[in-house]
């Protein structure tokens, strides 16, 4: 995830493209933190994006989608989206990669449908 602290000028880049008619899909940041002190997910017309993850409740089958750990949250992030050990294909092999930045994709492919 892109992703800093509460920087001026990535928000105003963001709102200017927005302005123009690109929409900004962005994720909420890995801080376990209030996604309003982070740039970008502080730009007020993105659309920002926090991680969910499923849990298991214990003695049961069912499970449960949770905010992830790390995720961000608070007032800037508008949706959550699926974002904790998602596997994808890795370079030269068999293997897959877990990783955690899935969730604005997801969004951001529902936007472009719309």
């Amino acid at each position: 995830s892109l992703g800093g602290g509460n920087i001026a000028a990535i928000v105003n880049a963001v709102e200017a493209a927005i302005r123009t008619g690109v929409p900004f899909v962005v994720a909420a940041g890995n801080s376990n933190a209030d996604a309003c002190n982070y740039s970008p997910a502080n730009a007020p017309n993105a659309i920002c994006v926090g991680s969910t993850a499923i849990e298991a409740q214990s003695g049961t089958e069912i499970q449960e989608d949770i905010r992830s750990s790390f995720s961000n949250y608070g007032d800037c992030v508008d949706i959550f989206a699926p974002g904790s050990l998602i596997k994808a294909p890795w370079i030269g092999g068999n293997t897959c990669l877990l990783y955690t930045s899935p969730s604005p994709r997801t969004v951001l492919d529902l936007v472009c449908r719309l």
